[in-house]
């Protein structure tokens, strides 16, 4: 999928330090995690319990409404909807093996989208 711009320069200086930090560390380096973003210093991948506890932290600090980490996907999704994208292209970008389940998950956002396509319809007579 392409970039959100600025996210490549992001994701390359990851890789970056990353280099760097297996150089320092040589063989104690953990070298499964090669090629994951999510790594620690010493190339163990970061597993997904440690987001899951670092996440509220981060949320208290900043001030922001508490939610889930699969949340974030269902935010992404939704505001995909509210811009107007296609629900095939976001269903592709979340990863369902079908339209279905993408249109099911989120056929709740689209009520005003009827009122929509009438407004849109009575503009052409």
């Amino acid at each position: 999928m392409p970039l959100v711009s600025g996210f490549e320069q992001i994701l390359l200086q990851r890789k970056a330090d990353q280099e760097e930090q297996r150089r320092v560390c040589g063989n104690c380096y953990d070298k499964s995690g090669i090629g994951f973003v999510l790594v620690n210093e010493m190339g163990e991948k970061i597993k997904l319990d440690y987001l899951s506890r670092a996440l509220p932290r981060i949320q208290r600090k900043h001030g922001l409404r508490q939610i889930r980490i699969h949340d974030l996907r269902h935010s992404h999704a939704s505001l995909l909807i509210e811009m107007g994208f296609s629900p095939l292209l976001i269903s592709e970008r979340l990863g369902h093996e079908d339209i279905k389940t993408t249109l099911q998950t989120y056929s709740h956002l689209y009520p005003d989208k009827q009122a929509e396509v009438a407004a849109k319809l009575q503009s052409l007579f």
